[in-house]
């Protein structure tokens, strides 16, 4: 028997090892992008209540005193925090900088830190026109760092008066070890955000942020979680919300006024009696109740991560606690004198719809998911009219202008999924 000969023997393996050489140096490259992205700053954008940019930066390490040096100013964090070797800070830019583009140097202690920034702010718009992009469920995004829904988000933002991103929970999913500490949940979103283009929109226009149950903790994670007190440290350090006292908060632009809503450090579903079953407890609704009976608005967006009008079985919806929901209704009773319109995330699809609720009417609009996989079943919305339904990645644009509130959903190349809504 004549041995192989060794020259065709590696001619015959040159396609399988070129095709191992090609993996191995990809995964070699993206395990040296990881490695020398420990160190650098990541960044987010925000918006004050005053129309000064917030600028949220967060970095592993310990530093006694950062400073942003802008031009020939040198600015401190108006706050800073040390969260187990992570340090953030939240630093306020002058509303006067919008539509220039800024090269940001991060100090400590005067000497340079990281990588410069180079901040493109939003051009100046009527204080009336506002555009606001909506989503939830950034799961599953691809590790070359390319993603076409959150690339067509920037696109369409630059084109768009006063834009902002609005992100209903689910924003990474946090695991057991994630979740072992807070230093361990700000190293989760490092590597989450090493993501390139979800770098470049963190950047792209103010953001603003409520969590979910995958933010909070585990799946369906409510106020027992054990993670509950970690999230709520770690979670406002990581945006670049308005500074509040609480969990909650709420923002005018233009004629709407958008409620953020806090659905979990609350949140009693499990193991408790219906009567007992809560989401957003009494102090929030009651202050949701004043934030929507406002009169100096035209429109209202009350903003939470599960939906509002749906209890469908084995998913998560507010008519689970029908008897904080029935209070609800009591407290806005009369109805609100500003259009209300629900939005909420969590599904992984999306839908457009109405619901008799007693002598009411109530509207909602979910929107999800950005990335994650789709869900197509329509449970639990037998009760309700369903005017628009989306079974695919996807993103809600909000158009607020002087007198009107118009919306429409794109899919994940920016295509229009649906008709302009009023």
């Amino acid at each position: 028997m004549s041995s192989p000969d060794p020259l065709k023997h590696n001619q015959a393996l040159n396609p399988l090892g070129r095709q191992r050489r090609a993996l191995l140096g990809a995964a070699a490259a993206f395990s040296l992008f990881s490695c020398s992205s420990k160190q650098q700053a990541q960044w987010v954008l925000g918006r004050s209540q005053h129309n000064s940019w917030l600028l949220r930066v967060y970095i592993q390490g310990v530093y006694p005193k950062l400073t942003l040096q802008l031009d020939k100013q040198q600015l401190a964090p108006i706050s800073q925090h040390d969260l187990s070797g992570w340090q953030s800070a939240l630093f306020v830019l002058p509303a006067t900088l919008a539509g220039q583009t800024l090269a940001i140097h991060l100090l400590a202690a005067d000497s340079p830190l990281g990588e410069p920034l180079t901040l493109p702010l939003p051009v100046t718009a009527p204080s009336s026109e506002h555009t606001l992009y909506l989503g939830s469920c950034l799961q599953k995004l691809s590790w070359l760092g390319r993603e076409p829904i959150l690339s067509s988000i920037i696109a369409d933002a630059r084109q768009q008066p006063n834009p902002a991103m609005v992100w209903l929970g689910d924003h990474l999913y946090l695991n057991e070890n994630d979740l072992s500490n807070a230093g361990a949940i700000c190293s989760a979103y490092q590597r989450h955000r090493q993501h390139a283009t979800l770098q470049q929109l963190l950047t792209a226009m103010p953001h603003y942020a409520l969590w979910d149950d995958h933010d909070f903790g585990l799946n369906d994670a409510d106020s027992r979680a054990p993670s509950a007190a970690l999230a709520q440290q770690v979670f406002p350090l990581m945006w670049a919300n308005p500074p509040s006292e609480k969990s909650y908060f709420a923002l005018k632009l233009g004629n709407t006024r958008l409620i953020f809503t806090d659905n979990r450090s609350a949140r009693r579903t499990q193991n408790v009696p219906a009567y007992q079953r809560q989401i957003f407890g009494t102090e929030q609704l009651r202050w949701m109740a004043q934030q929507a009976q406002a009169r100096d608005v035209g429109h209202t967006l009350l903003i939470g991560g599960s939906q509002w009008w749906v209890g469908a079985r084995g998913e998560e919806g507010w008519p689970h606690a029908s008897q904080e929901q029935y209070a609800w209704q009591e407290l806005l009773t009369p109805a609100p004198p500003s259009r209300l319109l629900y939005i909420s995330g969590d599904r992984h699809h999306s839908a457009e719809f109405t619901r008799q609720i007693g002598s009411q009417i109530v509207h909602e609009l979910t929107t999800s998911a950005l990335t994650s996989a789709p869900e197509p079943a329509q449970t639990g919305y037998t009760k309700v009219q369903l005017r628009q339904f989306f079974s695919e990645n996807n993103y809600l644009r909000i158009k607020i202008s002087a007198n009107a509130l118009n919306w429409q959903w794109f899919g994940a190349n920016g295509q229009p999924l649906g008709p302009v809504a009023r």
